[in-house]
């Protein structure tokens, strides 16, 4: 009788896995993935909104001057680099600037995020009723979301740099100028013999 039982048991157990394997548990993590990743291509934030802390360095500027973190965004989304005029300079001051300059920040997070969201075909690619709740009651976390975004599109300009070209000019217009100079010199030195004559 036990050794009729253990082969129930057996049994039992040997039908269990195989209508395991033949059920959908087995393809149910890959059907999840393929799940997320449509979604993602269909077009949500590369980052939740809570994802702050995984970016040390643009949480800590977004907390400590989020006016200037915001413009830098701006300036990105319009394909530059931040300048000290308009972007820090306007920066600073809406951070000395109490309740206006925090109304003011909030009001162009809102706006670059509705500008993120047609660029990049974000959900609807206009600013609902999410995008204001996260706006005005998490606007640190959303401008991180923003500029963490950008970054991970690879859309932030590279730097300006010097053109040598400006060197050349330079230094052609130094030899004109020498040449220049020279037949100055000539010029006053025929007036001067003429003057002796």
């Amino acid at each position: 009788m036990a050794k009729s039982k253990k082969g129930s048991k057996k049994g039992m157990r040997g039908k269990l896995a195989d209508k395991i394997k033949g059920s959908s548990y087995d393809s149910y993590d890959a059907s999840y993935d393929a799940s997320y990743e449509s979604s993602y291509a269909a077009g949500d934030f590369a980052f939740g909104l809570c994802d702050c802390c995984d970016d040390w360095s643009t949480c800590c500027f977004a907390l400590w001057c989020l006016p200037c973190q915001q413009q830098q965004t701006h300036a990105w989304l319009e394909n530059r680099h931040p300048e000290c005029c308009p972007e820090w300079s306007v920066g600073t001051l809406m951070c000395l600037l109490p309740y206006v300059g925090q109304l003011a920040t909030m009001c162009c997070v809102g706006f670059d995020r509705n500008t993120i969201k047609e660029k990049y075909g974000i959900g609807s690619g206009t600013f609902d009723c999410c995008d204001c709740l996260a706006t005005v009651f998490c606007t640190c976390c959303a401008a991180i979301q923003q500029a963490r975004e950008i970054q991970s599109r690879g859309d932030v300009p590279r730097p300006k740099t010097r053109s040598s070209s400006r060197k050349g000019k330079g230094r052609g217009g130094k030899g004109r100028g020498g040449k220049g100079s020279s037949k100055g010199r000539a010029k006053g030195k025929s007036s001067r013999s003429r003057s002796r004559r």
